[in-house]
């Protein structure tokens, strides 16, 4: 496995272009053994096509929203098309009673604006959704069990996006697959905290030891 970290790359993107990239400029710190464990696992069975490409790590970030029926989104990085994010995710409701499939964590991907992104979260429903919106028409990939429905919890996501398939893993086990999807252009990959009530902070969603690898097809 070559393992490349990029921290200066990042910085001098975040300088030139002001991407608020949140990298570390510790010496010490390295690709976690769990990241490069799940990079061999994707591509021993081919749900990548190779583990030759740039690794980066972010700093933890949390964010809170309170909209009902919409979502908001925080960028990590503009230009990304296939690529693999870890991160552990910790959310919490403002509310007892939220619109429960209207409430969750996860990632905008291959955006290019509000009318044009793709969407994958865990929602406090327990499902998973994968879904977005092209030249501003709503897509929807369906939506897969991983747990029963709460206003708190914590689980690792895995989002492996290759190509027109997209999949995702909570706790090592995979949830939901989507194939053909319409996006296919890079774009900008983000943190998003969808909200399910107006009530106080909203949605609030903790993402710690987010790793990502980003690859050619």
């Amino acid at each position: 496995m070559k393992k490349r970290i990029v921290w200066l790359l990042l910085v001098v993107l975040l300088i030139v272009t002001g991407i608020p990239v949140y990298a570390h400029d510790d010496d010490s710190r390295d690709i976690s053994q769990e990241f490069v464990d799940t990079i061999e696992m994707l591509v021993e069975d081919e749900y990548i096509p190779s583990d030759e490409g740039d690794y980066y790590f972010m700093d933890d970030f949390t964010e809170e929203w309170a909209q009902m029926y919409w979502y908001q989104w925080y960028q990590v990085r503009k230009d990304i098309g296939n690529f693999v994010v870890r991160t552990n995710i910790s959310w919490e409701s403002a509310s007892n009673t939220p619109q429960w499939s209207d409430s969750g964590c996860g990632f905008v991907f291959r955006e290019i604006d509000a009318n044009n992104h793709m969407k994958a979260n865990l929602a406090l429903d327990g499902y998973v959704y994968i879904n977005g919106y092209r030249n501003g028409n709503f897509l929807s990939y369906g939506k897969r069990s991983y747990a029963s429905h709460s206003t708190k919890g914590e689980a690792e996501f895995v989002l492996v996006v290759n190509e027109y398939t997209v999949n995702v893993f909570i706790d090592g086990k995979l949830i939901h697959t989507a194939r053909d999807i319409a996006m296919d252009d890079p774009g900008m990959l983000a943190y998003v905290v969808v909200s399910g009530t107006n009530k106080d902070y909203g949605t609030r969603c903790t993402f710690k030891d987010m790793e990502f690898f980003v690859f050619e097809h």
